[in-house]
């Protein structure tokens, strides 16, 4: 053990420490792992970084850069769901690659507003259409992929056959 002073040592094949011998330092490794305990400042990370506990930003945002929609992702679990941005097609994306996808809301008497600059649609059926939402127009619900009811605004236009019950 080379000791400079009580902040700062190092064993000779072993571990480089600066700080005291417990709490707050940085540990270099001998295999060049680096172990810092306190406040870190970093401009960029090679390879991943494991959490062991939570990820605290302080009330700062994580900011990714734009996407060309395969890189930037957010990943969560192994089952896939992704989010990102896609520069190349001005697009946010949630991709879900297994299972159902909800969107819950499970406050008491709260509700889900979905809110665009133009048009909402629902697309079952791998991207068929289902209910389209056209900004500053018509209500449109189709019936395999085929318009089936519109409002207009003299009213409703319904293709097909009417059915209301006898009561």
């Amino acid at each position: 053990l080379i000791t400079w002073n009580e902040r700062l040592a190092m064993t000779v094949g072993g571990d480089f420490k600066i700080g005291p011998n417990a709490g707050i330092g940085i540990t270099i490794s001998s295999s060049g792992n680096v172990d810092a305990i306190g406040i870190i400042t970093a401009t960029s990370f090679s390879g991943g970084i494991t959490l062991t506990g939570n990820l605290n930003t302080n009330g700062n945002s994580i900011v990714f850069p734009d996407s060309n929609g395969t890189t930037n992702r957010l990943i969560f679990g192994t089952n896939k769901f992704e989010a990102y941005y896609d520069s190349g097609n001005s697009r946010t994306q949630f991709d879900n690659i297994t299972g159902n996808f909800s969107i819950r809301n499970s406050a008491s008497g709260q509700d889900i507003d979905i809110v665009s600059a133009n048009d909402i649609r629902i697309r079952p059926q791998a991207g068929e259409s289902g209910i389209n939402v056209v900004g500053d127009g018509a209500v449109e619900l189709y019936h395999n992929n085929a318009k089936k009811v519109e409002t207009r605004s003299d009213g409703l236009q319904v293709d097909g056959t009417v059915r209301l019950p006898a009561d």
